[in-house]
């Protein structure tokens, strides 16, 4: 017997990401992501990711038909002096609410989605903790930074292949005194 398969054709999302001196940023982490319910909470979940090439340019492929958020993320290393850039929905937001979805069509593409990447400056948190009952600082805390709204879905803390958060944005330790910094953190 022969048997016949209907299978879903795919869509793509296209497009260009630059810097806010219109230069093409190579490199770029770029994701496709949607909304998924996700232990008792919605969240971003990608669904097909790629980097941008030399020119900037990205094809995000293989997408089943529906909504999707862009995402343009770039990592930077603390060894190299390249620019750091915040993470960026599409049309150039920095939270969900202000993203844009495109609706992605069986079998068509949906092209020309400019994105902009912004330079950041980082800053830093420091403190102390303190034992309520003694008034020392207590030593060997451990403190974990989380942004108060997780803008690109998560992506900056790491992701598990689900799109689940795996971690906190920064971790750092007490010193003997109580003292500690966080450093790098980016808005």
């Amino acid at each position: 017997k022969n048997v016949d398969f209907l299978l879903p054709r795919s869509g793509t999302i296209s497009g260009t990401v630059t810097d806010e001196h219109g230069e093409p940023v190579p490199n770029v982490s770029m994701a496709a992501v949607r909304n998924i319910f996700w232990r008792g909470r919605m969240q971003l979940n990608a669904a097909k990711a790629v980097q941008t090439d030399d020119r900037g340019n990205f094809r995000l492929y293989d997408l089943p038909a529906g909504s999707y958020y862009v995402r343009a993320s770039k990592r930077t290393s603390r060894i190299l002096p390249v620019p750091e850039y915040g993470t960026v929905l599409y049309p150039n937001a920095s939270k969900i609410a202000e993203a844009k979805e495109i609706q992605v069509g069986a079998g068509n593409e949906t092209p020309g989605i400019k994105i902009v990447l912004h330079t950041l400056r980082p800053f830093q948190i420091s403190g102390r903790v303190i034992d309520s009952r003694s008034g020392q600082g207590v030593a060997g805390a451990s403190l974990n930074a989380f942004p108060l709204d997780e803008p690109a879905g998560g992506e900056m803390l790491g992701e598990s292949e689900e799109g689940a958060r795996s971690g906190p944005l920064l971790r750092a330790a007490t010193r003997a005194d109580g003292t500690f910094r966080l450093t790098g953190i980016s808005t």
